[in-house]
């Protein structure tokens, strides 16, 4: 994003960080517990490199106005109720309470330099599985610095 601000009358271009990530589930996963931080393994953008594919968790490298994007779908059974958390506090939860479904949160929120988000497991149903494959992502892009 490119911003123009004025400093005694000259005219200059701040070029804001390019800050973002998309990540999928790869394979449909079962057998959770409470509290278990869902891994979306692959990435197809980690610009910034604030996620982290082995943990799951962004870290925020910046501070500004991030938008983040979950869809969790199910595969036959229900899916798990997944929530998105900001260092422990929820942000957004997807329940899906039909099989063959997808539910999705989006939510626009202020991120401070060094917040950690994360999706984390908040209930789960006997037999629930999150499907694999594109039918589950996990994304965070930077809309702007402060």
């Amino acid at each position: 994003m490119n911003q123009l601000s004025l400093s005694s009358g000259v005219v200059r271009r701040v070029l804001s960080p390019h800050i973002s990530f998309l990540s999928r589930q790869t394979n449909t996963e079962s057998s959770f517990s409470h509290g278990q931080t869902v891994i979306f393994d692959t990435l197809y953008e980690n610009l910034g490199h604030g996620y982290n594919p082995h943990n799951g968790i962004f870290r925020a490298p910046v501070a500004g106005l991030y938008i983040v994007l979950l869809t969790v779908a199910s595969d036959g059974t229900r899916s798990p109720d997944v929530e998105v958390v900001l260092d422990g506090s929820v942000l957004c939860r997807v329940v899906t309470t039909l099989y063959w479904v997808g539910s999705s949160c989006n939510i626009i929120v202020h991120f401070n330099e060094g917040d950690n988000v994360w999706a984390r497991i908040e209930y789960d149903y006997a037999e629930s599985r999150i499907r694999g494959a594109f039918f589950s992502t996990f994304s965070i892009g930077l809309l702007s610095p402060d």
